[in-house]
């Protein structure tokens, strides 16, 4: 078991990982424009009547399906590439496809359209909705972190790792002892391996908050990189009581977004302990 200090250097499938990320979001937000542009052109001309020749079974079928696929594949690209910041974003995920794909439902459902196409094409759509809204809900509550005043079990001050069978790293300070952590720094990290070969990143991170401001983030960068995306544990060791969410966990670093319960009048600083792992 030993601690090291490397430079930061990112591997090319860290790059090649958020360069993926990348192109798919932006696909993504292309074909959400083109379609918003479709839905309002499709719903002006169904209101004024400039649509009057329906489509057949099997095209209605087609569109539903690919409406459906569109949703779907719209919402699990944003929420699985790990970044939903800033929060309104998630208002947008979870309503903005569903929107689209209903305007162009109804605009397209026309009073000549076949009664069975209709049924599928609805059927189709609202089986859609309840699943990907149902499964980006679990999600987003799978990743929110509610920070606690006890230590994550393989992060625990001068202890080794609490679970069956396994022997982590003692931390590298006393988490009973905020001396350890003076004012001047922002960050104490270790880097590390247990007997058992797993890697393991833990220490403290300050979240500065200026007068009347509610949330901040922190950036915690790993280095080396992760082989995978880590197991991550937080709890608050000092400052005033805060909630996180961890906005983004990568094998190459995490942001955590710091919340207060309570607007303070001054300037206020908080310190979060945490423990990355991989599994």
């Amino acid at each position: 078991m030993h601690a090291r200090s490397v430079d930061m250097e990112a591997p090319p499938t860290a790059v090649n990982s958020s360069l993926i990320v990348m192109i798919a979001r932006w696909t993504m937000l292309s074909t959400t424009a083109l379609l918003i542009s479709m839905a309002g052109l499709l719903v002006v001309r169904r209101t004024v009547g400039g649509l009057t020749q329906p489509l057949d079974a099997p095209a209605v079928l087609l569109t539903a399906v690919m409406l459906a696929a569109y949703a779907m594949a719209a919402r699990w690209t944003w929420l699985l590439s790990g970044s939903i910041q800033p929060r309104w974003h998630i208002h947008i995920i979870r309503w903005v496809p569903g929107t689209v794909v209903i305007l162009i439902a109804w605009s397209i459902s026309l009073p000549a359209t076949p009664f069975l196409a209709l049924v599928l094409l609805w059927g189709i759509l609202f089986v859609e909705e309840v699943v990907t809204l149902y499964g980006a809900s679990q999600l987003a509550s799978r990743d929110k972190i509610e920070l606690t005043r006890s230590p994550p079990p393989f992060y625990k001050g001068g202890e080794h790792d609490t679970r069956p069978g396994d022997n982590s790293v003692p931390s590298a300070v006393d988490e009973t002892d905020i001396s350890s952590f003076p004012d001047h720094l922002h960050q104490q990290i270790t880097h590390a391996r247990n007997e058992h070969g797993e890697v393991v990143v833990y220490g403290r991170v300050r979240g500065e908050f200026a007068e009347r401001q509610r949330s901040t983030s922190v950036h915690i960068a790993f280095c080396p990189p992760l082989e995978t995306t880590p197991e991550l544990l937080v709890h608050q060791v000092d400052g005033p009581e805060v909630t996180v969410k961890p906005a983004q966990v990568l094998p190459y670093g995490v942001r955590l977004d710091l919340k207060l319960k309570t607007i303070g009048q001054q300037r206020q600083t908080v310190v979060v302990q945490f423990s990355a792992r991989t599994r």
